[in-house]
C-alpha cells in the first residue's frame, strides 16, 4: 500500500491511500484524495505524465478529470460512486 501527501489550496491534507495489484485478480482501487492529486498534477503537466507518476493508465486520469466536480464533493475516503440503493427500475 502506497501513501502520498495531498497538497491543495496551500494546505496539506492527511495521506491518500492506494491499493495496487493489477495481476493475481486483485482490482486496483484509489481513493478520492489520490484521484484529486492526479488531476492537479495532470493540470500542471499533462495526462500522460500524471499517469506515469501515479502509475495508472492515462484513460483513468482523463476519466477522473471529467468526474472532478463529483470527486471534490465526495467523501475523501470514498473509492467509487455507487448507484441507486433500491434497484435500477422504478416500483410499479
Amino acid at each position: 500500500m502506497k501513501s502520498t501527501a495531498l497538497k491543495m489550496s496551500g494546505h496539506t491534507e492527511k495521506k491518500a491511500t492506494r491499493v495496487t495489484c493489477v495481476w493475481n485478480g486483485i482490482k486496483e482501487s484509489n481513493d478520492v484524495k489520490f484521484k484529486l492529486m492526479a488531476i492537479i498534477y495532470a493540470k500542471k503537466t499533462n495526462n500522460y505524465k500524471a499517469a506515469r507518476k501515479f502509475n495508472v493508465v492515462e484513460a483513468k486520469v482523463q476519466r477522473w478529470k471529467e468526474q472532478k466536480q463529483k470527486l471534490i464533493n465526495a467523501n475523501s475516503t470514498q473509492k467509487s460512486f455507487s448507484g441507486p440503493k433500491h434497484g435500477h427500475f422504478q416500483e410499479l
